[in-house]
């Protein structure tokens, strides 16, 4: 089973880091459009820079937590929210939740594209405390494969069995009663040859006018 995407936010830098005990910074993870993907979420402390590694752990028990993404660039007016998650559960040093991108705003978002730059935010309301966003930075989403919205092909066979062969087919020598329809340009008219039982043998035409196939 494939663990859950691990994301360190580092209050002071307001940036992410790669984990707990290791300081480099990293970019946000790319999702995929049409998955639902648990995401743990920690938060720690660089005060004391690299000297104080591990990283000390922030509790935000009994905070609320955000995790919102936008198309593009937050602007100054009502941004939509495209994916947006505010229920999570808490985990040793952090939290945990499900982030839904099969969302119809993600799907407006990405349209025609191969993939779509967002922005994704992260803020945290401590209790009685006023909201703080830790995090701001870019993620990008990439059009899914396979989505509700896709017409999944039927698949077909590349060849006939010998039986589907025959039913398609008309069979000229081996099978008795067989015939052979010759069908005019227009598919108006048909001739149909047939070999008669008689002795010697006639060959049996007959016209269909008009004829639909």
């Amino acid at each position: 089973m494939a663990g859950p995407l691990r994301i360190y936010n580092d209050t002071q830098t307001r940036k992410l880091a790669k984990s707990f005990a290791d300081p480099a910074e990293v970019s946000f993870p790319e999702l995929k459009q049409g998955e639902v993907p648990i995401i743990q979420l920690f938060f720690q402390d660089s005060t004391d820079g690299t000297a104080n590694i591990p990283f000390t752990r922030v509790n935000f028990a009994g905070s609320t937590l955000k995790l919102g993404i936008v198309a593009g660039d937050p602007t100054g007016g009502p941004d939509t929210l495209i994916a947006y998650q505010d229920s999570w559960t808490g985990i040793t040093n952090g939290f945990q939740g499900a982030l839904n991108l099969n969302t119809v705003g993600i799907s407006n978002a990405i349209g025609n594209a191969s993939s779509r730059a967002c922005t994704v935010e992260i803020e945290v309301t401590e209790a009685g405390g006023n909201p703080v966003k830790y995090y701001q930075g870019p993620v990008t989403i990439k059009a899914a494969v396979i989505d509700g919205l896709s017409t999944v092909p039927t698949p077909i066979a590349s060849y006939l069995t010998k039986n589907e062969a025959r039913a398609t087919y008309v069979p000229i020598v081996g099978v008795s009663s067989g015939s052979i329809t010759l069908v005019s340009q227009s598919g108006t008219k048909a001739i149909i040859l047939t070999c008669t039982n008689d002795s010697p043998p006639q060959l049996g035409i007959a016209t269909i006018d008009p004829y639909t196939p």
